[in-house]
């Protein structure tokens, strides 16, 4: 099972949830914007 992590979206302050294996600083769109 994979650990997800959340992480805050620069320009609109959501938690976004990410899957563990995400690299830091890879773009990851984000729902709410």
């Amino acid at each position: 099972m994979a650990t997800v992590v959340t992480a805050k979206c620069p320009e609109c302050e959501a938690d976004v949830k990410l899957a563990a294996d995400v690299e830091k600083g890879e773009i990851v769109p984000c729902a709410d914007c």
